[in-house]
């Protein structure tokens, strides 16, 4: 029996070949699309990481020039490394950067609101601590530092404890004798300036904050929160950053 079906018309075959250049069209449009989002992703990709570069790299100058045009910092990079395997223990919550960074100069007042920075500073160095009468971890704080003042306090080191408090700026010397602290003259910041350009110089902040801060007025350590200033721990790690890195 012989069969008597046709074979696809002509028709059928301009549209099977329509509907196939339809097909290797949208083939190679797929293939473009997913070379754009390829490039795409490598294009935010390499922003990010520049982004983060900028950022970072704020954080690991080993010198870096003042505004009179000085170099800071060039023995930094020394105490930083013998304070790290030191932040450990009763002040193992120090954060010691990998790089040298320049300290903003914060501007407060003296005891006889005279007005004053840390450059006055410059050559010594120091533990800048921010505290508040209303912060109840500072009021256990403050006569450790105190102590620590004490021991190790001279010509080449000095607890700086600034006071923040803004309602009652007049309370803190009261408060430092009813808690026995004889040792650490009331610096204070009734503005709360030293805040705002930490805070513009990205870096974080609370009370109480204790940053540890070397002869070329650069940082080596910040610590949020309270620690025992008086302990051992303390005092070897400060006597390390006072014996690394002398050139200033």
């Amino acid at each position: 029996m012989t069969d008597q079906s046709e074979g696809p018309s002509r028709d059928d075959l301009d549209r099977v070949r329509k509907v196939q250049q339809e097909i290797d069209r949208n083939t190679v449009l797929l293939r473009m699309d997913r070379r754009r989002i390829g490039g795409l992703v490598i294009a935010v990709a390499a922003i990010a990481l520049l982004a983060y570069a900028m950022l970072t790299d704020r954080g690991n100058d080993t010198e870096v020039a003042g505004a009179d045009g000085v170099f800071h910092c060039e023995g930094t990079h020394e105490r930083l490394d013998a304070a790290r395997p030191l932040a450990t223990g009763d002040v193992a919550a120090v954060l010691v950067p990998e790089g040298a960074r320049r300290m903003p100069d914060l501007a407060f007042l003296t005891p006889d609101g005279e007005a004053t920075s840390l450059s006055d500073w410059q050559g010594k160095t120091i533990l800048v601590n921010f505290w508040a009468t209303w912060c109840a971890p500072c009021r256990h704080e403050m006569p450790l530092l105190d102590e620590l003042q004490v021991e190790l306090g001279g010509d080449d080191f000095e607890v700086v404890a600034i006071n923040l408090d803004t309602q009652d700026p007049e309370r803190a010397p009261g408060f430092l004798d009813e808690i026995g602290v004889a040792n650490l003259p009331n610096y204070n910041d009734p503005e709360n300036a030293v805040v705002r350009t930490l805070r513009q110089d990205n870096r974080r902040f609370g009370f109480p904050t204790s940053i540890l801060i070397d002869a070329e007025g650069c940082e080596i350590g910040t610590l949020l929160g309270p620690a025992d200033w008086a302990s051992g721990d303390a005092k070897a790690l400060i006597r390390a950053v006072l014996g690394a890195g002398n050139a200033v």
